[in-house]
């Protein structure tokens, strides 16, 4: 996946609800350091779509008809590995977080968050980092203590555990990095260090 900022950052979008679709069009539409390459209404139309390799992020739903998101996720890194999947969606149970993970997923916002938010997580994951909600914070916590006592588990450093911490009560990069005396780039690719660790775990259960 691509971990460095290129100007213009080129997007694809797929959602299946035209209204957050064309929000999320006009959005990118007005930023100068983006290019929309598509929106598309499902998975198989953007695959489809002659645009969709030319892709460094790929914003999307991960509840889609037909080719589910998490299927949409494995097609995306087994065939356009360079593109980096960000996960808008109202849905942050266990099971969908880790199935996306597990199949490539490098960050989650949820689509309550603002326009500027939404702008912000994108270059995030442009630059390298990883966007997480404090819903998700919560949820990996939960996870990787369940499983630090399994031998040869994939474990969390303490600092990472601590990102963790601060992310889980709803504090933003800026306020996590003062505190632990890192830069907010920093904190966003330790984030997806944290994703990976998660990665690794699942694919050993």
């Amino acid at each position: 996946m691509n971990t460095e900022k290129v100007y213009p950052i080129r997007v694809v979008i797929i959602e299946d609800n035209r209204f957050v679709r064309k929000g999320m069009e006009i959005m990118l539409q007005n930023e100068p350091d983006f290019e929309l390459i598509g929106t598309f209404p499902n998975c198989e139309d953007a695959f489809n779509a002659t645009g969709i390799g030319k892709a460094d992020i790929v914003l999307m739903d991960n509840r889609l008809p037909g080719m589910s998101g998490i299927e949409g996720i494995t097609y995306l890194r087994e065939n356009y590995p360079r593109a980096s999947v960000l996960i808008c969606t109202a849905y942050e149970d266990d099971e969908n977080v880790f199935k996306a993970i597990a199949a490539g997923a490098v960050g989650f916002v949820a689509k309550k968050v603002s326009p500027a938010q939404l702008l912000t997580a994108l270059r995030n994951v442009a630059e390298g980092g990883s966007p997480m909600t404090p819903h998700v914070a919560r949820r990996l916590l939960n996870f990787f203590r369940t499983v630090r006592q399994r031998p040869g588990e994939i474990k969390l450093s303490e600092f990472e555990h601590t990102v963790l911490v601060w992310l889980s009560r709803g504090e933003s990069y800026n306020t996590v990095a003062a505190e632990l005396s890192v830069s907010e780039t920093a904190i966003l690719r330790r984030i997806r260090k944290i994703y990976q660790k998660l990665n690794g775990s699942l694919n050993k259960i």
